[in-house]
C-alpha cells in the first residue's frame, strides 16, 4: 500500500539516487517482483533496479539478482517473520475486522 507515494518520497529526498535494491524475505513464484516492475516502470525508468531475497523457492521462475538460499525444503506455509506483529499490519487489520 502506498508504494507510489513511498517511492516518490524517496526519490524526492534523495534526488541523486540511481541504484535501488528491493529486498523481500521469500519468493515462491516471483509474482511480487514482476508486479513491482510493471507498477513502477515509469517512475523508475532511469534507475538501476536489483532484487534480492533471503529464500527463493526452487520452482520460482523469477529472475532475482541476489538469493540467500534456494529452499528450504519443504517450503513452509509461513516464515518466522509472518508471526511478528509488525509484519504487514495493514493485512492483519483487514483480517481481524472480518471476524
Amino acid at each position: 500500500p502506498g508504494g507510489e507515494e513511498i517511492i516518490k518520497a524517496i526519490l524526492t529526498s534523495h534526488p541523486s539516487l540511481n541504484r535501488i535494491l528491493i529486498v523481500k524475505g521469500a519468493a515462491s513464484r516471483g509474482d511480487t517482483f514482476r508486479k513491482f516492475k510493471d507498477s513502477f516502470a515509469v517512475i523508475l525508468a532511469d534507475k538501476e533496479i536489483k532484487f534480492a531475497v533471503l529464500y527463493q523457492n526452487p520452482t520460482s521462475m523469477s529472475l532475482i539478482d541476489y538469493v540467500g538460499e534456494i529452499g528450504p525444503e519443504p517450503w513452509p506455509e509461513k516464515f518466522p517473520w509472518h508471526h511478528c506483529d509488525l509484519y504487514r499490519p495493514y493485512l492483519r487489520d483487514i483480517f481481524t475486522s472480518k471476524k
